[in-house]
């Protein structure tokens, strides 16, 4: 049997037309539309030349049914893989000037390629596989961002593939020849090499099984890495909670396996080129839903830590609750670990603002008045098919750490940084606070997610006239200001606690900022000002003033 793989189809909407008049009304003399893919046409030929073969890959959506019900009526054998998104569609303009839109692809999340990987490994050494055409562009390169050169059982297994990474950082073919001279290198005697590799190929038939076959050599690395690690280490009853949760960090470390390897600048900028000044710029960063935070922030980037600070009481977590809001609005993915308050809380601060009935009533009513019952139904109906996941139990970083890994979160919130713990002892609260904070910028790191978190501040700003807080009164330790990439600072800027300061202090990527926000205290929502906090500043001595130059009404 002969494969086809297309890992990336298309429908190919090829348009007829004499000229191309831009920014006009352009009607088009005949179309045609096309399953397309290179892969698909090899199935096509075959099919043509009576050669019996299977077409695979990724298809999706009502395009994805177009491209299968086409194949079918040509007679050709389908086994695709279902995937969430659309099939893309590639516009082929035939004019004056040929020009071609082609579409990106859907995504592919690792169940959908561990199927294909399935059918793939059904193939035996008479099948003939044949891969064509581009892949999606979330697939990278699976195998060798799971392998490392320790992983291998030999000593020659893992020069070699230390080799074979080298050589594919720097842009170099991959052979038999070109390996067995870098092996050279590191005094292997060729006939050592030859045999070495012969036994590698023999072992090896079937190329498309590879990722298969990595995934042996992962699990192998795996066992005989907790096997030594259960065999060094010692329990001591003295301090097992210190031991336990040493032996947890290592065996994280195992499950993960992340590879972590240096890259040559022209790889750097090959991948990375082609994000800037298009249509597409900022879209993959993550917005608050603050018009003039994202302005000045340009969105939330994954790996990035975000810290928000205030002393208690001034609504770090309600402006956060509502930045949860607006990303679920947007589709985000969001965790949010609340350590203060319990789902039901949570839940009624979301439904106050999203049905603009106060919290009191929402708290305290017994019946409804006038339109709440419509409000408030709609917000429910919103609120409950909102992506937010809510975690009021959890408050050890490695607790927190282990469950974030294995989901799909597309950002993490932490109401509060202090209130997290680790399961290590310390010597004192800053030193916990500090690994905490470093914990979670690994995270941020290793998973490429955002990650906010709530910060408490010191009483120092409150001595000053303004009571603008800095970042150095972060509370507890000055490893949170050193490892976050943005740092917003919130304060009052009156006695009734309805006007906000809000500042970025910190911008890693671009400049401070500083804006008013209005609080509405009982529906828990924020709204940006237009006025500097000098304006309101000036406007809250001038009614002081009043105050003191008119008395009370019984002087």
């Amino acid at each position: 049997m002969i494969y086809t793989v297309t890992l990336n189809p298309s429908i190919d909407f090829i348009v007829r037309i004499d000229k191309v008049e831009i920014g006009e009304v352009n009607r088009m003399e005949s179309d045609d539309k096309f399953a397309g893919g290179k892969g698909i046409n090899v199935s096509r030929i075959l099919q043509r030349l009576g050669v019996d073969n299977t077409a695979t890959g990724f298809i999706g959506g009502f395009t994805g049914r177009f491209v299968t019900d086409g194949l079918d009526a040509e007679g050709i054998k389908t086994k695709f893989v279902a995937v969430d998104q659309d099939t893309r569609i590639n516009v082929k303009i035939k004019a004056d000037q040929e020009t071609e839109i082609n579409g990106t692809g859907p995504v592919i999340n690792d169940y959908q390629l561990a199927e294909l990987e399935a059918i793939l490994s059904s193939v035996s050494a008479n099948d003939v596989v044949v891969f064509a055409g581009s892949a999606p562009s979330n697939l990278g390169n699976k195998v060798y961002n799971k392998l490392k050169p320790e992983m291998f059982n030999t000593e020659f297994c893992q020069d070699a593939f230390a080799e074979m990474l080298a050589m594919y950082d720097r842009g170099e073919n991959i052979n038999v020849v070109s390996l067995s001279q870098a092996l050279e290198n590191h005094k292997w005697e060729p006939e050592i090499i030859a045999g070495e590799i012969k036994e590698c190929v023999t072992a090896t038939p079937v190329s498309t099984a590879m990722k298969s076959y990595a995934d042996a050599v992962v699990k192998d690395w795996r066992a005989r890495e907790a096997k030594n690690l259960f065999q060094r280490v010692s329990l001591r009853p003295c301090d097992i909670d210190n031991s336990i949760a040493e032996v947890l960090t290592r065996l994280e470390e195992i499950q993960v396996n992340q590879l972590k390897k240096s890259k040559l600048m022209k790889q750097i900028v090959s991948e990375n080129k082609d994000k800037y000044f298009n249509d597409d710029v900022g879209e993959d960063r993550v917005k608050t839903g603050f018009y003039h935070l994202d302005d000045c922030l340009g969105g939330l980037e994954g790996g990035d830590i975000t810290v928000v600070a205030a002393r208690p009481g001034v609504g770090k977590s309600a402006i956060v609750a509502q930045i949860i809001e607006n990303m679920a609005r947007k589709g985000y993915n969001t965790c949010y670990y609340n350590m203060e308050m319990n789902n039901s809380q949570i839940y009624e601060r979301f439904v106050s603002r999203m049905s603009k009935i106060g919290l009191t009533r929402i708290r305290r009513a017994k019946s409804f008045l006038g339109g709440e019952k419509e409000a408030f139904d709609k917000a429910n109906d919103e609120l409950e098919n909102y992506p937010i996941t809510i975690d009021d139990q959890t408050n050890a970083v490695e607790e927190i750490r282990v469950q974030c890994r294995h989901q799909r979160y597309d950002v993490i919130v932490v109401d509060y940084l202090q209130l997290v713990r680790c399961k290590r002892k310390f010597n004192n609260r800053a030193s916990e606070v500090g690994e905490v904070s470093k914990q979670f910028k690994a995270l941020a790191r290793e998973l490429h997610v955002p990650i906010i978190l709530l910060s408490q501040l010191n009483r120092i700003s409150e001595m000053n006239a303004t009571k603008e807080p800095t970042m150095s009164e972060l509370r507890e330790s000055g490893d949170i200001e050193q490892d976050a990439s943005n740092i917003i600072l919130m304060w009052n800027l009156d006695e009734d606690r309805k006007f906000k300061g809000l500042k970025v202090e910190k911008n890693r990527q671009g400049t401070p900022f500083r804006e008013v926000v209005q609080f509405e205290g009982d529906r828990m929502e924020f709204i940006e000002r237009a006025e500097t906090i000098e304006q309101i500043q000036a406007r809250m001595r001038q009614k002081d003033v009043f105050r003191e130059s008119c008395g009370t009404p019984f002087d």
